[in-house]
C-alpha cells in the first residue's frame, strides 16, 4: 500500500510540475538538472549519457521512461555512465525523499566513498536502478555519509572496492533497503557486500546478498 501511494504521489508531481526532457530540450542530464527547480522533473530518453551528475540540493525527480510504463527494459536502456571523475551520481546538498532517481543503469563511477552513488548528508529516493561496474575505496556501488536514503527495487552488481564493494555506511547513516539485490561485488580487503561503521544501521526488507568477496 505504501509503495502504491508513493508511486501515485510521484506521478501527480510529474503531472503538475515542469518537466524538462533530455535530450530533446537539453543535451545532457546535468543541464536538465541545472535548469530545474524544486518539484520539477527531468525525464530522460533511452540512451547512454557519458557524464557524472550532481543534484546540488535540488528536490526533483530524475527518471527514465520507466516511470510511466513500468517497462523494466527502460532501466537497462537508459544508462548514466560516469567518466571516472568521481561518483556517477552525487547527492550532497541536503536532498530529502522528494529528490529521486528512478529507472536507470548507473555505471562507470569512481570515488573515495561511493563509486556509483554517493550521498552525503542527504536522504533521497533511489528506486528501480541497476548500479554496476563502479569502483571506490569504500562503497563501490553506493556510499553513504550521514545519509538516510530509501533504496528500493535496486540491483547492486559487479562493483569493486578496497572494502565494502556493494554498500558502505558511515557517520550515523540509516538507509532503508527494500527488494535489493547485492551480488558479485569484488572487494580486496573486507566487506564484500555491506560494511557498516560509526553508529550507522540499516533496515532490510527482502534483501538478497550473493557472491560477494575477494576476486577468484
Amino acid at each position: 500500500m505504501k509503495r502504491i501511494l508513493l508511486n501515485h504521489l510521484i506521478l501527480i508531481s510529474i503531472a503538475t510540475a515542469t518537466t524538462f526532457k533530455v535530450p530533446s530540450q537539453f543535451s545532457t542530464i546535468q543541464a536538465g538538472i541545472d535548469a530545474s527547480s524544486n518539484g520539477d522533473t527531468v525525464l530522460v530518453a533511452s540512451g547512454t549519457y557519458k557524464e557524472n551528475i550532481d543534484f546540488y540540493g535540488m528536490n526533483i525527480v530524475l527518471a527514465s521512461r520507466f516511470i510511466f510504463s513500468g517497462d523494466k527494459r527502460y532501466i537497462k536502456k537508459t544508462i548514466i555512465k560516469g567518466q571516472e571523475e568521481g561518483p556517477t551520481v552525487t547527492f550532497s546538498g541536503g536532498e530529502d525523499i522528494s529528490s529521486a532517481i528512478i529507472g536507470f543503469t548507473i555505471s562507470g563511477g569512481e570515488g573515495s566513498i561511493g563509486g556509483g552513488v554517493f550521498c552525503s548528508m542527504a536522504s533521497p529516493l533511489l528506486r528501480n536502478l541497476i548500479i554496476k561496474d563502479n569502483s571506490a575505496e569504500k562503497g563501490g556501488g553506493v556510499g553513504l555519509y550521514a545519509s538516510n536514503p530509501q533504496i528500493r527495487d535496486v540491483a547492486i552488481l559487479g562493483n569493486t572496492a578496497f572494502s565494502s564493494a556493494g554498500l558502505y555506511l558511515t557517520s550515523f547513516s540509516s538507509p532503508i533497503l527494500s527488494n535489493v539485490l547485492i551480488a558479485n561485488n569484488i572487494t580486496y580487503f573486507s566487506g564484500g557486500s555491506i560494511y557498516i561503521e560509526e553508529y550507522s544501521e540499516s533496515e532490510f526488507n527482502k534483501v538478497t546478498i550473493s557472491g560477494n568477496g575477494p576476486p577468484k
